[in-house]
């Protein structure tokens, strides 16, 4: 994860996301996973994921090309010990 990162703005904002305890977009409870296309949203789980899909499509598939057509590496970081 750390050899795509280039800058000091990346290493602190990458630090701010490994620091902070994301919640669920769905139900606020605390999340272990994030959209794997977009990155920007967490859940607690697939139920809660599915749940709110539709109205996240959207917005997912802006960003998801903003982040293919940056060509930036993006950290996939995920809270589940397992």
């Amino acid at each position: 994860m750390l050899q795509h990162i280039t800058s000091v703005a990346q290493l602190t904002l990458v630090v701010q996301e490994l620091m902070e305890q994301p919640t669920c977009a769905a139900c606020k409870k605390a999340a272990v996973q994030r959209c794997s296309r977009c990155k920007s949203e967490w859940y607690c789980g697939r139920e809660c994921q599915v749940s709110v899909w539709k109205m996240h499509k959207g917005a997912c598939d802006i960003l998801a090309g903003k982040v293919e057509k940056s060509g930036v590496a993006q950290a996939d970081i995920s809270l589940d010990p397992t």
